[in-house]
């Protein structure tokens, strides 16, 4: 079993949203209201198809009609307006990110650049960039217009017939979530394992390849070969189970909404059969299955996509927290007299406490001298 990785906390994404609170709260009220008027509609359209069926005056069927089509227009127009006001805060965030991690890393000691391997952090700081971009991306065009649906239509149904249909909505829906979390977290295990996998393999690809001519003096291509292919087994390894898991919560969730969705339309046309309810009933329990099943479907997808996603954020997140152990002084001092003379005095320094650079070093430098520290290959 694969050991398990700490991932990034909400406070990382409210660090960047807090210079944007403003555009986001008028982005989500013009979701709010949008969802709202998507989910007025089937109730609309049920007046219509009653009317119809029942012989109504046909000026009210049609001021029913306009009404029903100028929500489908609010709905589509308040869609354009959100995707429009997001698009300079999803862009803008990843701006921000990128140049904060850049400075970082430029800020960091040369020991930690040189505990790295460069195909490595290239591909957690490239994975961790584009999940930032599709969490922020799904999260105001999937996850939140499907939840307020979700809520709406469940107390639309509970008000307008009886509990039961309600009830089983709302049960398929929790059954629906607490499967998809339980059977996506035992899968995100194996996902964080074959992000650590990805990382070894392309790290010894860009330093191999990125070091081609000492390669070659050497003939290591049969020793790299040799390391290479463990490396390449293991990432196919976790990437084909962490897939298989994937497909076995897909056929979970199928069956989940299968049973319960399937349960509401069945009710539904044995009470239209026994005259219990009228066909616009019948036509809106329908729409609202229709309108809820492939949102419902594609939240399970988004959810596991999102977990990939703060899996894939988890490396460079851990860059981000990396200590920078040395700074620049903030009131650094300024030579009076210089005389362009540098003596050294018995002077030891090491980046790490095992390992000396240089060791009791007494050194005078004169004017116009060229110096050079020549250490062994």
């Amino acid at each position: 079993m694969p050991p398990e990785t700490s991932q990034p906390s909400l406070q990382f994404f409210l660090r960047f949203l807090k210079p944007y609170r403003w555009t986001i709260s008028a982005s989500m009220l013009f979701l709010v209201i949008g969802q709202v008027a998507a989910s007025l509609q089937p109730v609309w359209l049920k007046k219509i198809v009653d009317g119809v069926t029942q012989g109504q005056p046909l000026h009210g069927i049609l001021l029913v009609a306009i009404f029903y089509f100028g929500l489908r227009f609010a709905t589509a127009l308040l869609s354009f307006l959100r995707d429009v006001i997001f698009a300079p805060i999803e862009m803008g965030i990843s701006r921000t990110l990128a140049k904060d991690l850049f400075a970082h890393l430029l800020h960091l000691p040369v020991t930690y650049h040189g505990e790295q391997k460069l195909g490595a952090s290239s591909r957690r700081i490239t994975r961790g960039s584009r999940a930032v971009q599709f969490i922020l991306d799904f999260m105001v065009g999937n996850i939140l217009p499907t939840s307020i649906q979700l809520l709406i239509a469940t107390g639309i149904l509970l008000k307008l017939y009886p509990p039961a249909y309600g009830l089983i909505i709302l049960g398929t829906i929790v059954s629906y979530t607490a499967f998809t979390i339980w059977a996506t977290e035992k899968r995100q295990v194996f996902r964080l394992a074959a992000n650590g996998a990805d990382d070894e393999v392309g790290g010894l690809e860009i330093d191999a390849l990125g070091n081609i001519e000492t390669v070659k003096y050497f003939n290591a291509e049969t020793e790299l070969l040799r390391r290479y292919a463990p490396l390449v087994d293991n990432r196919y390894r976790l990437n084909v189970t962490s897939n298989q898991i994937f497909a076995a919560v897909e056929g979970g969730q199928g069956i989940i909404l299968l049973i319960g969705l399937g349960s509401v339309i069945l009710m539904a046309i044995r009470q239209t059969v026994d005259h219990t309810l009228t066909i616009g009933d019948l036509v809106l329990l329908t729409t609202y299955i229709g309108q809820l099943s492939a949102p419902i479907g594609v939240l399970g997808f988004i959810y596991r996509q999102i977990k990939d996603g703060l899996a894939d954020i988890d490396g460079m997140l851990k860059m981000l927290q990396e200590k920078i152990s040395i700074s620049e002084p903030a009131n650094p001092l300024s030579l009076a007299e210089p005389k362009g003379e540098v003596v050294f005095q018995n002077v030891s320094f090491n980046y790490e406490a095992d390992r000396d650079i240089l060791k009791r070093v007494n050194l005078a430098v004169k004017p116009g001298q060229k110096i050079a520290f020549v250490g062994a290959s």
